[in-house]
């Protein structure tokens, strides 16, 4: 597709920290009510983080010139769409698949472009860890994948939910 050029990358890609939710289980010695509580604070984390990302793809489309797709990040439509690429993971990254190629991040790219590789910590490895921070993830896709708009996000979802979607590269 495109040249690795054509994409910013940093001297060291993925360099900007990408925060995990803490480990939110307790000691063992908590009380039923501590754990309770110390399980909604981390439901809590994991909901802060989601509206984190979700302001980062946001500001990245924006920042791309694609509104359309900034608005469409917080719809139901690209919540389930990105929910079944990644599980709205940003460093995920997936078995080998597509021509004995893994995929990571949020949107699932593909080991084999060339301008994807530098952000796979393992290169074509599995347990590699995706490091392209989440608003790059977001320009990757207006830069690379022009089709990619709020209405084809509204087709994704509906094959979704139809049992029809086989990905959207």
């Amino acid at each position: 597709m495109s040249s690795p050029d054509e994409m910013a990358v940093d001297d060291n890609p993925g360099a900007e920290a990408l925060s995990g939710v803490e480990d939110a289980s307790g000691s063992e010695n908590a009380s039923g009510s501590e754990k309770a509580s110390e399980a909604e604070d981390s439901a809590e984390a994991s909901s802060a983080e989601l509206a984190t990302l979700k302001q980062q793809l946001a500001a990245g489309f924006r920042s791309a010139g694609r509104v359309g797709l900034a608005e469409a990040v917080n719809g139901a439509d690209f919540h389930l769409w990105v929910r079944q690429e990644s599980g709205w993971n940003p460093r995920v990254v997936s078995g080998r698949t597509n021509q004995g190629k893994v995929n990571g991040g949020l949107f699932q790219f593909w080991y084999g472009h060339s301008w994807a590789q530098p952000y796979f910590s393992r290169g074509n490895d599995p347990r590699s860890v995706f490091t392209m921070p989440p608003a790059d993830q977001a320009r990757a896709v207006v830069r690379h994948f022009s089709h990619v708009t709020a209405a084809t996000v509204r087709t994704y979802a509906q094959q979704i939910r139809n049992g029809t979607y086989h990905g959207w590269g």
